[in-house]
């Protein structure tokens, strides 16, 4: 089942929006009809499609207003927080303060306006499921890395990008910085090492648009 999660930073409270459409064949899916692999890339958006979905996920992140969220998803998933935010998210209550979408993808929407939430899109080099040229790009401030597998999430280096993008979000940065009250031990002078070579094939970043 694909993954999408709620963040309430100030707390590193994580929650997953657990709602499989009852209205699809076999259910494994987050709308109402069932998900062809084939058609990824090619599906119309269409209220009936996507409305309940949308409705459950708005009324999770109304329910965290007083806090600052932060939406991640995964393959469809990753479709249900791009959708939401092209198509629901009223980005003047300033509640989502960015997203993290993997291996994910758009529906096809000619009425579809910019979306103004950073973005960071992990996507696979080599993902036979959601082509990695499908990633969603229609938005104003985003950021790409492309990682050398498949249909997956990434290994543990990407999860800490992906945690660094969120600590460089504006007004969030300051609640990660969580205080250690551990004494620290004298530690004897090392040699530096060369840094390691992450295995990361590309990270872009696309703005067209400063955020305060």
């Amino acid at each position: 089942m694909q993954s999408l999660y709620i963040t309430k930073l100030n707390t590193t409270l994580y929650r997953e929006a657990d709602a499989d459409s009852v209205a699809a064949p076999s259910g494994k899916t987050w709308y109402s009809t069932q998900l062809q692999l084939s058609h990824i890339g090619l599906i119309q958006y269409s209220p009936e499609l996507v409305g309940d979905t949308l409705d459950d996920l708005d009324a999770v992140v109304q329910a965290h207003k007083d806090k600052d969220v932060i939406l991640l998803g995964f393959s469809q998933g990753g479709n249900v927080v791009d959708t939401y935010l092209a198509r629901r998210y009223n980005v003047d209550s300033s509640i989502v303060k960015g997203a993290i979408i993997i291996s994910g993808y758009s529906l096809v929407d000619a009425e579809r306006k910019m979306v103004s939430v950073p973005l960071l899109n992990v996507v696979g080099n080599v993902d036979t499921i959601v082509a990695p040229n499908l990633y969603p790009t229609e938005y104003r401030c985003s950021e790409l890395i492309v990682h050398p597998d498949g249909h997956i999430i990434p290994k543990t280096e990407y999860v800490r990008k992906m945690l660094d993008y969120v600590k460089t979000l504006p007004g969030i940065s300051a609640q990660l910085a969580v205080p250690t009250t551990k004494t620290q031990k004298p530690t004897k002078p090392q040699t530096p090492k060369a840094p390691k070579q992450k295995n990361i094939l590309s990270l872009t970043t696309v703005c067209d648009v400063t955020y305060p």
